[in-house]
C-alpha cells in the first residue's frame, strides 16, 4: 500500500466564477483543478494522464487570456506533468499569488515539497506556504493546504504535532475534502498515529473514492480484496481497481495488472496485467516494475530474461517495493541473470523485510 502523495489533491470547494469570464476550454478539461474550477462545469484532472495535449491546450488558452491566474496555474501544472524540472512553472504560479492567494501557495508549497521546476527540495519551506493558504479559509485551495499540512506533519518527528495533523484531516474530510478523507483512512489502516480500525479505513476511503479519488478507489480495492469489512470481495476489489486506473492513478493500474493475473473476477489473464505493469513501471511505481520483473523471471507472456527481470527489481527496490528488493538479492545470492554478490544480496533482503515484506522477513531472520 503507498501512502497518498501530498500532491494528490482534490476537494469540493469551490471557486466563484468572476463576471464574464470565457466558457470552459480544453485547457480546463486537461489540466484544470476539479476543487478550484476556472468556471462551473468545466471538469479537470486530478492527474494529468495527457501532458502534452495539456501543454498545447493551456499555451493557447494563455495566449487567449494572459491575465487569467487560473489559466496560468494550469499551464504550470501541464508543464509540470511533462517536465518536472520546468523552470518556468514557479513564475507561473507566482503570478497568481495576488489573485488566487490560497491556490498559488498551495501550488509553490508542492514545488519546494518536491523539489520540482528547478528547485532544491525545502520541506520546512513547503509547509510554510501550506500553512499560509490553510489560514485563508474559505479560500480555493485552502483545505487541501491543511491536508499537506497535515501529511508534512505526520511524517515528522514531533509527536506533539500529531494531534492538530490528525484534527485537519478530521476536519477536512468532514468538509467534504476527499483526501483528508483518504489520508485520515491510511492512518486507521496502519494504526500508526491512532488506534488501528480497518472498518473506519474502508468508510473513509469509501467516501473519498466515491468523490473520484484515483487512490481512494486503489486504497478501497486492497481493503476490499483483504477482507477489512468482511468477506473478501475481489469482483469488486477489481473494479475499483480499473477506476483508479481510469482516472490516471498508476498505483490502480499495478493493482488492476495484478488482479487480471490472478483471476479476481474471470479466468487468469497475465497477457492483459503484462501493459498495465508496464504503465505502472514506467511511471515510477515500485511494485509495478517488481511484477513485470516475476513475468520476466518466470517467463510468462515474455520470453524468460533473468537479466531483464534483475534490472526489473532492481527499479521496483529504488520504488520501495520490498518484494522487488527481496526477489533481487535472492538473484545476486544465486548469481542468477547477475554477477554473484552475496553480501548485497543479504542486505537486499533486510531491506526488503525493513520495507514491510513478510517473506523478506522470513528470509531475514533465517539469515542472522
Amino acid at each position: 500500500m503507498q501512502r497518498p502523495l501530498s500532491l494528490a489533491l482534490l476537494t469540493i470547494l469551490l471557486a466563484a466564477p468572476a463576471l464574464g469570464q470565457t466558457p470552459p476550454t480544453k485547457c480546463d478539461r486537461l489540466a484544470g483543478m476539479r476543487f478550484a474550477p476556472r468556471v462551473p462545469d468545466a471538469g479537470g484532472a486530478d492527474i494529468i494522464t495527457r501532458g502534452p495535449e495539456a501543454v498545447a491546450a493551456c499555451e493557447e488558452a494563455a495566449d487567449r487570456n494572459p491575465a487569467d491566474p487560473h489559466i496560468a496555474l494550469q499551464l504550470g501544472r501541464a508543464y509540470l506533468a511533462v517536465d518536472p524540472a520546468d523552470p518556468r512553472v514557479p513564475g507561473l504560479f507566482t503570478a497568481a499569488l495576488d489573485a488566487l492567494p490560497a491556490l498559488a501557495r498551495l501550488r509553490l508549497g508542492t514545488l519546494h515539497d518536491h523539489g520540482w521546476a528547478g528547485l532544491p527540495q525545502d520541506v520546512p519551506r513547503a509547509l510554510a506556504l501550506y500553512e499560509e493558504a490553510c489560514a485563508l479559509t474559505g479560500q480555493p485551495g485552502a483545505l487541501v493546504a491543511c491536508n499537506n499540512v497535515a501529511l508534512i506533519l505526520l511524517e515528522g518527528d514531533d509527536a506533539r504535532q500529531y494531534p492538530r495533523a490528525l484534527g485537519l484531516l478530521e476536519a477536512g474530510c468532514a468538509a467534504g475534502d476527499p483526501f483528508s478523507c483518504e489520508n485520515l483512512g491510511y492512518e486507521y489502516e496502519t494504526g500508526t498515529h491512532v488506534v488501528q480500525d480497518r472498518r473506519r479505513a474502508v468508510a473513509l476511503y469509501r467516501q473519498a473514492c466515491d468523490a473520484d479519488s484515483a487512490l481512494g478507489c486503489s486504497n478501497l480495492g486492497n481493503a476490499l480484496a483483504d477482507g477489512f469489512d468482511g468477506p473478501p470481495d475481489l469482483p469488486q476489489a477489481q473494479n475499483l481497481f480499473r477506476r483508479a486506473c481510469d482516472l490516471g492513478e498508476m498505483l490502480g493500474c499495478s493493482n488492476l495488472g495484478w488482479a487480471l493475473w490472478q483471476g479476481y473476477d474471470g479466468p487468469e489473464d497475465p497477457e492483459a496485467a503484462l501493459p498495465l505493469f508496464q504503465q505502472a513501471c514506467a511511471a515510477g511505481i515500485g511494485v509495478g516494475c517488481g511484477n513485470l520483473g516475476d513475468l520476466h523471471y518466470d517467463g510468462i507472456v515474455v520470453a524468460q530474461d533473468h537479466a531483464e527481470a534483475a534490472r526489473l527489481y532492481a527499479l521496483g527496490c529504488d520504488g520501495e517495493d520490498g518484494w522487488s528488493c527481496l526477489q533481487l538479492g535472492l538473484q545476486l545470492r544465486g548469481g542468477t541473470g547477475v554477477a554473484q554478490d552475496d553480501a548485497r544480496g543479504q542486505a537486499l533482503i533486510r531491506q526488503g523485510c525493513d520495507l514491510g515484506d513478510s517473506d523478506a522477513c522470513a528470509m531475514a531472520a533465517a539469515l542472522d
